[in-house]
């Protein structure tokens, strides 16, 4: 999965893949206070930002 699949599926989170730790990150927006969680692979990416979503 590409970064921009990762952005496609989530609308307005913001996806990348960080050079020196070496796993995949998301800044999910949520009003006045937004959330940034990281992974290891873009599975687990993808089920950390299901879980911080306001909506679920």
């Amino acid at each position: 999965m590409t970064i921009a699949e990762l952005q496609e599926r989530f609308n307005g989170v913001v996806c990348w893949w960080g050079i020196s730790t070496k796993e995949w990150w998301a800044l999910i927006p949520g009003g006045t206070q937004w959330k940034i969680v990281n992974a290891p692979d873009p599975d687990d990416l993808i089920q950390a930002v299901l879980k911080a979503r306001p909506n679920g």
